[in-house]
């Protein structure tokens, strides 16, 4: 009992949005490895046995300790990324579970009866509203807990 609704396909283009700034991210970090390289590798260059040539060489390990620190950074915000991205996927299933539910209980004749049951259809309704957007969606699931089942029950009842 899958459904469409504005609400699921909101949450999974956010989700692919941060599926690509994951992406993204874990380039840059890839990338910073051959920045440091480059690095390393003109300090080893100079050899200077003068003030100036120390004074390279303390630059240039404080850049070298802070590229690791954006590297180690950057390596979190992709992870951090993904885990949102793979949250955001798992509301846009749940709200193509919701509508498949609204759908089933709002097409059938029991649907109606249901829907009275369900407290004079004002949580069909609500349930109808959520897949507006997924702020609606978001607002709805923390409003209920989660997905109602007394809800997803009719309409498994609904389909039957």
């Amino acid at each position: 009992m899958i459904g469409f609704s504005p609400a699921a396909q909101q949450l999974q283009e956010s989700a692919l949005a941060y599926e690509r700034a994951a992406s993204a991210l874990e380039a840059v970090a890839a990338r910073s490895e051959d920045c440091i390289a480059a690095i390393l590798a003109s300090a080893q260059s100079v050899r200077w046995d003068s003030p100036a040539g120390q004074a390279f060489g303390a630059l240039t390990f404080h850049h070298v300790t802070s590229a690791r620190e954006r590297q180690v950074s950057i390596t979190e915000l992709a992870a951090r990324a993904r885990l949102i991205s793979a949250d955001l996927d798992e509301y846009a299933h749940l709200a193509r579970v919701l509508a498949g539910a609204v759908d089933a209980l709002t097409a059938t004749a029991t649907g109606a009866g249901i829907g009275a049951e369900l407290g004079a259809g004002s949580l069909l309704g609500s349930a109808h509203s959520a897949g507006d957007s997924a702020a609606d969606f978001l607002e709805f699931l923390e409003r209920h807990g989660g997905l109602p089942l007394r809800l997803l029950a009719g309409a498994g009842g609904a389909g039957s």
